[in-house]
């Protein structure tokens, strides 16, 4: 409870949906990081700011379908934070 940064995942097609874990953050005032693939062939991640689930929703979709956060949109990484 007395956390105030959550790193967590968008669910892709198919797996237990996240979403309501998400909101459950949102709700509780939460900072909210998810995994943005830097590079794919360097398996090169970074954990990005979300800021509502109405930006996650607008969120484009990478290959496996899942709402990832835009890679020309400079938001805090949660090594920063």
């Amino acid at each position: 409870k007395s956390a105030t940064k959550v790193c967590a995942f968008c669910s892709m097609p198919g797996e237990l949906d996240t979403a309501p874990i998400l909101e459950a953050a949102f709700a509780a005032n939460k900072r909210v990081f998810l995994p943005r693939v830097e590079d794919v062939k360097a398996r090169d991640m970074a954990m990005v700011e979300a800021f509502s689930m109405a930006d996650i929703d607008a969120f484009p979709r990478s290959n496996w379908g899942i709402a990832e956060p835009p890679r020309d949109d400079s938001r805090e990484d949660a090594l920063d934070a």
